[in-house]
């Protein structure tokens, strides 16, 4: 008999390892990314939010609820930034939707609003559940792309005097901030934010693979998290420098990943991007990934 129970995040990583292992039983069901990847959880808790709310460390808590079956985690609601919801579940739990829904506007979200979550446009369970509920489909959130490694990759071209190499041969964490920080325009992206992202499962400066050019300074990147049990991948983040965008420097990185990864036995590669008119799409499609899923927004706005 299945024993229901759900309760805030108690702040611990290994309860963040335990919701890693759900959204990586996840992939192995449906073989793509209806849930989150074993990345973003940790990048939500490690990554930029570390930062931004080092002094209210109750944000983790607060924003975090986990519903387990017979003790073991099968779903979670979870807040990127504390102003919209995401629900991820298990694909053997997919029942709890409702319940989990109702607990967030009635709980998380009661003094919220509008009300605004996403799902993809291929998950029609998801869509009825939130039509039931007074939500409306809106904008675009964004989209998915899954690329196989198993299949030919385009070899990669690079300016003369570029090097790529990644930051274990490359060694110098500063100026990879630098880069980040300049391709994304966001100070949050310091040194904390690095020591923090790095201490993530699964980080490792092996596969953070950079552009670098003749004056030593890191033209572009793409960080790839690597699931070794499933045999995927999520690259990201990926960016250039303002100094060197539009000269083929992410699609260099990008490439050099995938053949890298393919020659150490990952299959899939998937990259996230954001809605259109985002320039970053063009490259992502021109990749060739054989599937693109996009992702909505959903309102509730009473």
């Amino acid at each position: 008999m299945r024993s229901i129970e759900h309760k805030d995040h108690d702040g611990s990583r290994e309860e963040l390892a335990q919701l890693a292992e759900m959204l990586g039983e996840s992939f192995s069901y449906y073989g793509s990314l209806q849930n989150w990847s074993l990345n973003r959880i940790w990048d939500w808790r490690l990554g930029g939010n570390a930062v931004a709310y080092r002094d209210d460390p109750a944000f983790f808590q607060r924003n975090l609820h986990i519903w387990r079956s017979n003790g073991k985690p099968v779903a979670f609601v979870i807040s990127e930034r504390g102003k919209e919801f995401s629900l991820q579940v298990h694909p053997d739990h997919r029942d709890l939707e409702e319940e989990m829904l109702r607990w967030a506007e009635r709980t998380w979200g009661k003094e919220r609003k509008p009300l605004i979550t996403t799902a993809y446009g291929t998950d029609m369970r998801r869509q009825r559940v939130l039509l039931e509920h007074g939500f409306e489909r809106g904008d675009s959130a964004g989209f998915i792309r899954k690329y196989d490694l198993s299949l030919p990759i385009e070899p990669v071209k690079l300016k003369e005097g570029f090097r790529l190499m990644s930051m274990a041969e490359f060694g110098t964490p500063e100026k990879y901030v630098e880069a980040v920080r300049g391709a994304f325009g966001r100070p949050v992206l310091n040194m904390d934010w690095f020591r923090s992202k790095v201490s993530a499962p699964g980080y490792s400066d092996e596969w953070n693979i950079v552009v670098v050019s003749p004056d030593g300074r890191i033209a572009s990147f793409c960080d790839a998290r690597i699931d070794w049990k499933r045999g995927y991948a999520e690259v990201d983040p990926i960016g250039t420098h303002p100094d060197f965008q539009r000269q083929g420097f992410a699609r260099a990185c990008i490439l050099e990943c995938f053949h890298r990864m393919s020659g150490r036995g990952i299959r899939y590669s998937f990259i996230g991007s954001a809605a259109e008119p985002a320039p970053s799409n063009r490259l992502y499609d021109s990749l060739a990934p054989v599937e693109k899923h996009e992702e909505h927004l959903w309102v509730k706005r009473s």
